[in-house]
């Protein structure tokens, strides 16, 4: 068997750590990547999600269904249900509250047992 010298081993001991450097190098870089696309898809949701509350609050049925569209084509597809059943809620009570304002509901006033009149008296008159 040859002697292997210092040299060598030195040698292939510094490029086995030059290997090691680059793989761990790539590992971070990879994991830095996903981190950074987390984080994005985070603060997407999150402004998607003030975006939402936003409309809901304005009561304006026209930014609701523009949220609405928005809901559906970018946010994350385990909050999408959540957030277009809120919507959909939200547009319910806009279009209730505008019925409402359009044909207000005439009620009677309410006795509190104070009147003289508990029954209705007809009297009819035949000519």
């Amino acid at each position: 068997m040859k002697n292997i010298s210092l040299t060598t081993i030195s040698n292939l001991l510094t490029i086995l750590t030059g290997l090691l450097v680059a793989y761990n190098t790539y590992l971070v870089g990879k994991f830095n990547t996903e981190l950074a696309e987390k984080e994005s898809e985070r603060e997407l949701n999150f402004r998607i999600y003030e975006s939402v509350i936003e409309a809901l609050e304005s009561e304006n049925e026209k930014r609701i269904l523009a949220i609405k569209v928005i809901v559906k084509s970018m946010a994350n597809e385990k909050l999408k249900p959540g957030f277009l059943d809120v919507l959909e809620t939200g547009e319910v009570k806009v279009f209730e509250n505008e019925e409402v304002q359009k044909n207000p509901k005439v009620t009677p006033p309410k006795d509190n047992g104070k009147s003289k009149w508990k029954t209705w008296n007809f009297d009819l008159f035949l000519v």
